[in-house]
């Protein structure tokens, strides 16, 4: 598949190579390397690779191999991606946290991503992304990246082609070795990144048009503004646009999460270690994924203390390392932590408050007590007490309720889902008219 490879003026370029048997850093990228193997000749090569097998000559010429039928094995022959016979390929969704989306339909594990497509990632998203060859992407939050380009390189095993635009963001990348050296580039607005074979992360500054760069495996060669460092592993550098990368610093160490509980109980999660030496942040993601392929929370602190908010119950992998003044982030220190919240005893049951005496002028009720606390009871006139007649609240377990009328009515302590329904009897009025005096008992 032919495409421009065109840079934009005064941008600068940062070109990450695998030091393989070789490999060097002038190598370009818009060639695959093939390593030569007993028996090839240019002919042969011609037929199998080239999509116009005739241009087997143009390839002797670019490699000056004076002999097309001898070549010596273990030689590095470099050819024009676009001279290759391709097929094409697609990503695949391993794992999605958060707001993930493409074309704003959310992303599922699982999912096939043909070349092309877009994926962002809102400020709670994360997601691993699988290539074919068994490299894997990690895209933090807030991120965008596209898939421009996913191919592998027919007659020749293990041999992939890939590029990738992230305008903005933080990535995650694991980059499988193979024997021939294939393409792996990611391009941003400030540089561009070609690896082969090693992890590193890559950290786009957009703001300040810089890409950060931390090698965890393997040794890198760094161009940029036409000056090239070797960045081996533990070495990280960064890179601005229209100057030359900075000489490869040590990594900061890992940060000492010993002293942090293996088992939280609370709902706020408190982290506090000592500080790193030289670190001005530190980087803290929490994943219910051991390989952190995606995230929990990924959050910044300025201090090596802070508060997050707790996940769900379960057990997490806790990663941190520290950050530099230059922005570059340190070695990972990694801790299985354990959220549990043991729930409060159940409250025991409202009080169910007893009838004890009625008079023809009161009603007075009774209930257990425990010292010290106070009661807040209800009577009303319906079971739901919208319709409440009397509220108090009182300490010693007892309610005097004066001068009822008949009827059906309710009581509740501490607010009860039901009240406890209790009826006052019909009043019997009796007049003697033998006598001048009027006896009017009330009966109850």
């Amino acid at each position: 598949m032919n495409r421009p490879r065109s840079r934009a003026p005064g941008c600068a370029t940062l070109l990450l190579l695998l030091l393989l048997p070789g490999a060097h850093a002038a190598d370009s990228l818009d060639d695959f390397a093939y390593i030569a193997q007993p028996g090839d000749t240019l002919i042969g090569l011609g037929k199998r690779l080239l999509r116009e097998p005739k241009r087997w000559h143009d390839v002797q010429l670019r490699n000056q191999i004076p002999n097309e039928f001898r070549i010596k094995p273990g030689s590095t022959i470099h050819i024009p991606y676009s001279w290759l016979k391709v097929s094409i390929e697609a990503a695949t969704v391993a794992k999605v946290a958060g707001t993930v989306t493409s074309a704003g339909q959310p992303l599922a594990p699982n999912q096939k991503l043909p070349p092309g497509t877009l994926v962002e990632t809102g400020p709670d998203g994360s997601v691993a992304i699988d290539l074919a060859d068994g490299s894997r992407i990690i895209l933090h939050k807030s991120s965008a990246l596209r898939l421009t380009e996913m191919q592998r390189v027919e007659g020749v095993p293990n041999a992939h082609d890939f590029q990738f635009q992230l305008p903005d963001g933080h990535a995650d990348t694991l980059v499988k070795p193979h024997r021939d050296v294939g393409r792996f580039e990611i391009i941003t607005p400030t540089a561009t990144l070609g690896v082969r074979g090693t992890v590193f992360r890559a950290n786009i500054l957009a703001a300040e048009n810089a890409v950060t760069t931390e090698t965890l495996e393997g040794i890198v060669a760094v161009s940029g503004s036409g000056e090239t460092v070797d960045t081996p592993a533990d070495f990280g550098t960064r890179v601005e646009k229209g100057a030359p990368p900075l000489k490869p610093v040590p990594l900061l160490p890992a940060p000492d999460l010993s002293g942090l509980p293996e088992t939280n109980g609370r709902p706020q999660w408190h982290l506090e270690f000592p500080p790193v030496a030289g670190a001005k942040a530190y980087h803290v993601q929490l994943s219910d994924d051991p390989d952190f392929r995606t995230f929990v929370a990924d959050v910044r602190s300025d201090q090596p203390a802070l508060d997050i908010a707790a996940p769900p119950d379960g057990v997490y992998s806790l990663r941190v390392r520290g950050i530099d003044e230059v922005g570059l982030e340190g070695h990972d220190a990694v801790k299985s932590v354990t959220q549990h919240i043991v729930p409060d005893p159940p409250k025991p049951p409202p009080p169910n408050p007893q009838l004890v005496s009625m008079t023809r002028r009161e009603l007075q009720f009774e209930w257990p007590i425990e010292p010290g606390r106070q009661y807040h009871v209800q009577i009303a006139k319906d079971p739901g007490f919208k319709r409440v007649l009397t509220d108090q609240t009182v300490s010693d377990g007892k309610l005097v309720w004066h001068r009822p009328w008949p009827g059906k009515y309710y009581i509740r302590v501490n607010d009860a889902p039901e009240g406890t329904a209790f009826d006052v009897p019909v009043p019997l009025w009796v007049r003697i008219v033998a006598s001048t005096a009027i006896v009017a008992p009330f009966l109850l």
